[in-house]
């Protein structure tokens, strides 16, 4: 018995499996696809362009944290010539 593959996003709900399977059709999760891009082109390269220059840098900026010294021994003072 030769059965068909479809591809359905997951999850698949149990009505719609008894009726695939019911079909003779074996179900695997869409995201493994080998056509899925052919079906959904990737967005071109000019769309990411856009969609970055539209994006505002402020949430991203931030103030750098402050450095933290490493808990131990105390560092010395430093030797002065009693001056």
């Amino acid at each position: 018995m030769s059965e068909t593959i479809i591809y359905e996003p997951h999850p698949v709900s149990p009505e719609r499996v008894e009726e695939l399977r019911a079909q003779g059709f074996t179900i695997i999760d869409a995201i493994y696809d080998p056509n899925r891009w052919a079906k959904n082109p990737a967005p071109a390269a000019d769309e990411y362009r856009q969609i970055a220059a539209s994006l505002s840098p402020e949430p991203f900026a931030r103030e750098p944290a402050p450095i933290k010294r490493a808990p131990g021994r105390p560092r010395k003072e430093p030797v002065t010539d009693g001056a």
